[in-house]
């Protein structure tokens, strides 16, 4: 009997979960299998044969049976383990082996004879019954898409769900299905058109998919329609899966599907490319410009009276645009430039790059490294670096002239690229992937050109329009311009305000009455007009994805008819938002039971909606999509309905449900249901409301709750303050005896500004009642905003009876830095008691090498500083509420007045005579209590006055509040760069006097600014940690004064990652030069001291009381290593001023300056050395002249001390030295009142022989007396009786050497548990004796507490001292 042999597959189930291709489905004729991983095969030789190996093994290509790909084999014991290639081409193969087969021989040969079985032996060859469809592999670090972190291997190759961001930046559900049967025969039929050489290549395969999905070229999978008729298909909006798509394209032959526009395309191509094996997402740039002319700029065009000329625009900005980015290497160009890479199969441009053969309809991949360093790189790079960073230029074509350019906007193009973050629902704003900060010298380089800014204009205008989350369908829309002249003439200003229905795209649907309005505006005065689109205006032409778009035009009337007026031109796009589709239904369904979906939505429009179709689909709940025909639905009314899943597959679904009528269409939602296996947990069903049942009472268990969440020390005992990602515990009590019952608890976040509010429900089923009450636990999730919810409580029975209670005052939510999956997490127990719990420390202040602390009571337990804190962010809009990063970066703007009305008002003027000095204040809470006592209302009135060291002690009180580890920080020789070129210069005149109008940079004797400890999931890993941040007014960042947080570890490497590293790079690092003004009034460049700032960088050591820990590693490497050089890079580039270099010049003879330290009151000394060190003598003009300083480094007027020209000769290898002294009597009368006490020595020299010129200057602060605080009945450990008067003792040494006019002064005590905000006024103090004060607090918390007092006049600043004592 002749044998036979056979391939097959020896535990496919085994090898499909191992190759991740598990759900896609066994099919008879094919399996899905990943390039570079075994298979496992059996040979059977059927009849008597024994295989006895394998001679070879092969892959055909279906589709081309003369291509074979050999590929090694393991012989096991039971068949062969076959090793695909890892680059093998993507495609459809068949396996073959050959081996050799052994069978029984004749009885009569030879063999036989001797004694021996006979045998023959034969090769059979053996093919497998199926086609592999061989896909790339991201788990395979070899293959050319692999992805390292398994967490994004889930979301962008396994995740057949996800959310594609489509106009709304709440996102839309989407069911890419790329495991269904007719997706992968649509992805088969697809590889089928592609050449050998693109299917051995990802970059060129993932471009070649570009145009095979658009029908633009060779008739693709999907017709883009952007015309508004969609006759003869499906309107582009009602699709909500991309394997419907795919279903449609194989049902019909690979016929061309009807309709789609960019999202759909880019949901359409993530699913092909997930079935191949690459990573990939959606990826949504909202305000994207379509670049015409190829010149990386927008150009719109308006005629005299503001009417557009649509002939002219062939640019355009849509209101978004969805493409994709591919995770893949790029051997095809330079290191640096694998990983995402952009590709569209929109069909916007054709594209023709290098060797290929015609322009065809398809864009990418270009990688995004290219795309945000501005470089044009294979492929379509720059039409991308467009689509998110044109410039907007705005023209007015004149009737009998030339055009001229109206305006220049940088930053209305790609203002947030969005994708679907890893593992939820949430968007992740990845613009920083895309390009640098809006507005850095990065962001500029990178798009290689700029235009000139406009010149001052007589009148500045300002458009004011809604935020997003406040206009759904059916609103009224109001747009208003603000004009404000600032001229001391009147002006007249002819205004024109044109409102547009159009498509997302910018194509018109209907042009709205313009408002034309004539303005009289009086001198320095300021006016608002408004104008008011109604729903009644737009909702009939009203379809999904559109917008109104706002046309601004004004001239103002010119003064001279020989100069035309001035014009202003704006645009600005309002997107209108669906109303909302609620669904309720249990989040777990047993497997194999049923469970009804309830769905609700309100009409918000004023007429009917009519023909309302939903539709629902998910594989593992539904057997079939459900299509469901409501009918009509009246103006204002409700519709509700309801249909069954069942659980089909045990595992997570999300379940996609979708509306449309003639009105609306595109209204869409989505639920994950948890599929469970029989006799599994089940959550209880949503609830409803039912009076049979009350819940008579709930007791929060505050003791317990706050001591398990550490909030135990917050002031208010009776509020709820809990951690999220933490368990909170609960006892509620029933009218009525029950069993058990299922527990509900809804939160809902409390917001200060409209928009939609965010909730949440967390459920426990079968909760045990004893004697009508029960116990339960509420789970807070780790990652919930933070703020006040506020919470029901909700109870159903067996028998469906249902009670709700509303808790009476609002439950607080804080971050929870004891919490591992919170994005605060701090391990160090220590560091938590320091960084978060302790209420008192200090702040640095003086110089570098003689600094101290500024005592500082930060009081983040007191009810003003969680009032405050819970107030500012609840302006933060609720999809970053939970985010540590985005909360941080909102408070350094909100803590300051120049945003929004911020807490405290920043002045280094010197008056502050409607307001509290800086110097003034001791602790944050007194700032905070005046800050909310200011009014009311939501709009507070900012206290005066803070500068640097009080931002930073309010920002550390804030961040410790609401849960964050923080610290305030102080950076000694700061530098304030001004240019953005890491380098500060100093100017200096021929006279060797400071040319302050020149030296726009500067160096602060010190800077305090905060950091504050966090995970940056939007950075790379490693630059988690702390965080630099700084709520001081200094430069604007993206619009608004605030800074950070940037990475320590991107400022110690001198990367500009987010948010603004590269200002905080040069605050510690920049290079100090100094310039030397030449007699023929040039600039020769004299010194580059490359150590001189950022000086021990300090702040307090964690669990000692005011001892100083010195952090300046953390911000950069060792000064004068290569690292440090490295860090600081090639971007150290020329100042405001030319000059040349003095390298050359002859400098033989050294300058040498050193003040001494004094008390104030003293005399100042300083000396001065030169050593020549030349071989002849040589002759020195010098002067030295001293002036106020403020902190800040900024002088205070010219120099009150000035020895005058001295000339002095120095014989050769000699020096010379001498000690100037400046009385206190003069330097006294030049201080100015509140400030701290700054003196600048200023050396000037210039060497005759040589022309030599050197400046050295050396800065001091006079030194302020210290108080000394006691009991004045003395107790071992001061310890303290709680509610029991102590008197507290209070002395210093404040005479001074000189008589003073006596002035009067102000004593302020404060601690958390001892005294609160408490000042006295003492009149005059004389300065001729030691100082004395007695005062009494009285004790009203128990443990470690700590006494802050300050002392203040316009004379004295910065005198403090504190008592520890211990409360019993």
């Amino acid at each position: 009997m002749a044998s036979e042999v056979k391939l097959e597959f020896r535990d496919f189930k085994a090898t499909s979960a191992s190759h991740h291709t598990d759900r896609f489905p066994e099919h008879p004729e094919w399996r899905v299998v990943r390039r570079g991983a075994g298979v496992p095969l059996t040979i059977v030789a059927e009849g008597s044969g024994v295989v006895q190996g394998v001679s070879s093994a092969y892959l055909v290509r279906v589709s081309d049976d003369d291509f074979e790909i050999p590929f090694s084999t393991d012989l096991a014991p039971n068949g062969i383990d076959l090793k695909l290639p890892v680059n093998c081409p993507i495609g459809l193969y068949g396996v073959y082996v050959r081996c050799a087969l052994t069978t029984p021989g004749d009885s009569g040969s030879a063999a036989a004879a001797a004694g021996e079985p006979a045998r023959r032996h034969a090769v059979e060859s053996a093919s497998l019954a199926q086609k592999l469809l061989v896909v790339a592999n991201p788990w395979n670090d070899e293959d050319e898409v692999y992805l390292g972190d398994d967490a994004e291997r889930q979301e962008y190759v396994l995740s057949s769900n996800g959310r594609v961001y489509a106009g709304s930046k709440r996102g839309m559900p989407w069911l890419f299905g790329q495991y269904r049967e007719n997706s992968v025969l649509a992805v088969i039929a697809l590889l089928a058109k592609c050449t050998e050489e693109d299917r051995k290549s990802v970059v060129r395969l993932s471009r070649r998919m570009t145009t095979l999905l658009n029908s633009g070229d060779d008739g693709g999978v999907l017709e883009g329609n952007w015309s508004g008729d969609y006759s003869g298909g499906i309107k582009p909006w009602i699709w909500q899966s991309s394997s419907a798509i795919l279903d449609e394209y194989i049902v019909s032959g690979e016929q061309t599907v009807k309709y789609g526009q960019c999202w759909v395309f880019s949901a359409l191509y993530a699913a092909v490319m997930r079935a191949l094996g690459v990573p990939c997402r959606s990826v949504t740039n909202f305000d994207s410009a379509h670049d015409t002319d190829s010149n990386r700029s927008i150009d719109s065009y308006f005629d005299e009276d503001g009417e557009a000329l649509d002939d002219m625009n062939n640019d355009s900005i849509w209101n978004f645009h969805v493409w994709n980015d591919c995770w893949m290497k790029r051997p095809d160009l330079p290191a640096g430039y694998s990983g995402w890479q952009a590709v569209d199969a929109t069909p916007q441009e054709e594209s023709k790059v290098g060797r290929e053969k015609r322009s065809m309809y398809r864009m990418g991949p270009a990688p995004l490294h290219a795309i945000k360093e501005g470089k044009g790189c294979a492929y379509d790079t720059e039409f991308v670096i467009s689509e998110v960073n044109a410039d907007i230029r705005e023209w007015v074509v004149k009737k009998d002239g030339p055009m001229e350019m109206s305006s220049v906007k940088r930053r209305g193009v790609g203002t947030a690229i969005v994708t679907k973050s890893v593992g939820n629902n949430r968007a992740s704003y990845i613009t920083s992937e895309y390009k640098y900060a809006e507005g850095t010298v990065s962001e500029r380089v990178a798009l290689s050109h700029a235009h000139s800014d406009a010149t001052e204009e007589p009148v500045s205008f300002e458009v004011v329009t809604p935020s997003w989350e406040d206009l759904p369908v059916g609103s009224k829309v109001r747009i208003g311009v603000k004009m404000k002249n600032g001229t001391d003439l009147s002006q007249k200003v002819s205004l024109r305000i044109r409102a547009r229905l159009c498509t997302y795209t910018g194509r018109t649907l209907k042009t709205l009455t313009p408002l034309s309005k004539s303005v009289q505006l009086a001198k320095e005065s300021e006016r608002e007009v408004e104008s008011i689109v109604t729903p009644a205006q737009y909702l009939n032409e009203f379809q999904d994805r559109v917008l109104l778009v706002f046309a601004v035009y004004a001239q103002v009337a010119s003064k001279d008819s020989d100069t035309p007026g001035q014009v202003f031109t704006d645009t600005h796009s309002i997107f209108l938002e669906l109303p909302e589709l609620r669904l309720k239904v249990s989040s777990e369904v047993g497997h194999k039971a049923v469970a009804a979906v309830r769905f609700e939505m309100l009409n918000p429009l004023r007429s009917n909606l009519t023909n309302i179709q939903v539709q629902a689909e998910c594989d593992g709940l539904l057997r079939k999509n459900v299509e469901l025909d409501m009918g009509n639905l009246g103006s204002a009314e409700t519709l509700s309905g309801s249909f069954v899943i069942r659980g089909l597959e045990v595992g997570s679904h999300e379940l996609l449900v979708g509306l449309t009528s003639d009105q609306l269409t595109g209204i869409n939602a989505s639920v994950t249901i948890t599929v469970v296996a029989e006799g599994a947990t089940q959550k209880p069903a949503v609830l409803s409301e039912n009076d049979e049942l009350d819940i008579t009472d709930v007791d929060f268990k505050i003791p317990e709750n706050r001591l398990a969440h550490h909030t135990e020390e917050y002031e208010d005992d009776t509020m709820v303050i809990w951690r999220r990602g933490q368990e909170a515990v609960m006892d509620i009590e029933l009218s009525q005896p029950v069993k058990k019952v299922n527990v509900a608890f809804k939160f809902t976040l409390i917001k200060r500004i409209g928009g939609r509010r965010f909730s949440f429900t967390r459920q426990v089923a079968n909760v045990p009642v004893h004697d009508n009450k029960l116990s339960v636990s509420a789970s807070l999730p780790f990652d919930m905003p933070v703020g006040r919810y506020t919470l029901t409580v909700a109870v159903q029975t067996a028998s469906q009876h249902v009670a709700t209670f509303d808790a009476e005052d609002p439950i607080v939510v804080l971050f929870n830095p004891w919490c591992k999956d919170d994005e605060v997490y701090m391990e160090n127990e220590e560091e938590l008691a320091e960084y978060v719990m302790n209420e008192t420390g200090g702040i640095w202040v003086g110089k570098y090498r003689r600094n101290r602390p500024m005592k500082w009571d930060f009081g983040q337990f007191d009810m003003a500083s969680l009032e405050t804190a819970l107030f500012l962010i609840e302006r933060v809009p609720n999809k970053h509420r939970h985010q540590a990063p985005m909360i941080v970066r909102y408070l350094s703007s909100a803590l300051n007045s120049e945003d929004n009305n911020g807490v405290l008002v920043g002045n280094w003027s010197g008056d502050y005579a409607d307001g509290t000095p800086p110097t003034g204040w001791i602790g944050s809470v007194e700032i905070f209590e005046e800050y909310m006592r200011s009014s009311r209302n939501t709009r507070k009135k900012p206290v005066k006055y803070g500068q640097c060291f009080i931002f930073s002690g309010i920002f550390t009180s804030a961040l410790r509040t609401l849960g964050i580890p923080s610290r305030s920080v102080t950076n000694f020789r700061s530098a304030h760069d001004c240019h953005f070129n890491r380098a500060i210069d100093y100017y200096v005149g021929v006279d060797g006097d400071s040319l302050e109008d020149k030296n726009e940079d500067s160096i602060w004797n010190f800077h305090v600014w905060n950091e504050a400890w966090m995970k940056r999931s939007d950075l790379p890993y490693g630059y988690g940690g702390w965080q630099a941040v700084d709520s001081t007014p200094q430069e604007l960042s993206e619009q608004v004064y605030c800074c950070g947080p940037a990475s320590l570890h991107a400022i110690k490497m001198g990367q500009s990652f987010n948010y603004d590293s590269n200002f905080i790079i040069a605050e510690v690092n920049a290079d100090h030069r100094l310039w030397v003004e030449r007699k023929d009034s040039s600039f020769v460049l004299k010194r580059v001291l490359t150590d001189h700032v950022g000086k021990e960088i300090t702040t307090k050591a964690p669990g000692q009381k005011l001892a100083s820990m010195d952090i300046t590693h953390l911000y950069k490497h060792p000064e004068g290593s290569v690292a440090n050089r490295a860090a600081l890079g090639a971007n150290v580039t020329v100042g405001s001023i030319e000059g040349e270099s003095g390298e050359g010049e002859k400098s033989d003879v050294g300058f040498f300056i050193d003040v001494h330290d004094a008390k104030l009151g003293d005399d100042v000394k300083a000396d001065i050395g030169l050593k020549n060190t030349a071989n002849e003598s040589r002759t020195v003009t010098y002067r030295i002249t001293a002036r106020p300083l403020f902190y800040t480094g900024a002088g205070r007027g010219k120099a009150f001390f000035d020895t005058g020209k001295n000339e002095v000769v120095i014989a050769a290898g000699q020096g010379d030295s001498t000690t100037v002294t400046v009385k206190a009597s003069e330097y006294l009368a030049k201080l100015q009142p509140h400030q701290q006490y700054w003196l600048e020595f200023v050396f000037f020299g210039c060497v005759k022989e040589t022309d030599q010129t050197d400046v050295q200057t050396d800065v001091m602060e006079l030194i302020v007396p210290e108080l000394t605080v006691t009991l004045v009945d003395a107790t071992e450990g001061n310890e303290v009786q709680l509610g029991q008067p102590v008197r507290v003792n209070i002395t210093g040494d404040l005479s001074l050497s000189v008589p003073t006019k006596p002035r009067s002064a102000a004593l302020s005590w404060n601690g958390r548990g001892l005294a609160r905000n408490q000042k006295r006024q003492l009149g005059s103090v004389d300065r001729s004796k030691p100082f004395s004060a007695e005062i009494t607090i009285t004790p009203t918390l128990r443990g470690p507490r700590t006494l802050v007092v300050g002392l203040s006049s316009s004379e004295l600043v910065n005198v403090d001292g504190s008592l520890d004592l211990n409360v019993v």
